[in-house]
């Protein structure tokens, strides 16, 4: 019972990879073992993987969904750091690196979408040029605020 729960709570992806673990132990070593802290030889292969992943004849849909199984695999090894200090941080820095983070997600979902949203990715591309062309303004402006 404990297997079966575990099982279809994983992605769908991942949960293939477990069908002949028949024990908890078994699974939960295997989990472990995938998901534990930073492995940089994980990191580099997930990062090839998502790099290398294509729409070809997907779906849209399943395209997605499997970029963001790879995305979140890599987020869940490399650990978002927040700032420590006390008082609530106003330097707006993470919102920023949440920004590129998501940028850069959208950037290598759209870069292998299939040929027939290439003007949908192209407007997407322009809009996004624009707002790097604000971060920049942003980051060389006299004004800001410095971080922590």
């Amino acid at each position: 019972m404990v297997i079966s729960w575990i099982t279809r709570s994983l992605a769908t992806q991942r949960a293939h990879n477990t069908v002949y673990i028949d024990n908890v132990k078994d699974l939960w070593e295997d989990l472990e073992e995938k998901f534990a802290k930073s492995n940089n030889f994980h990191v580099s292969d997930l990062l090839q993987e998502i790099n290398s992943i294509k729409q070809s004849e997907r779906s849209v849909i399943d395209y997605y969904t499997n970029s963001k199984i790879l995305w979140e695999e890599l987020d869940s090894l490399r650990h978002l750091h927040v700032c420590v200090y006390k008082a609530k941080c106003s330097c707006g820095l993470m919102t920023i690196m949440g920004n590129y983070r998501e940028s850069e997600c959208i950037m290598c979902f759209l870069k292998d979408l299939g040929e027939t949203y290439n003007t949908v990715k192209t407007q997407i591309l322009l809009i996004e040029l624009f707002a790097k062309r604000q971060l920049r303004l942003l980051f060389s402006s006299p004004t800001r605020k410095t971080p922590h």
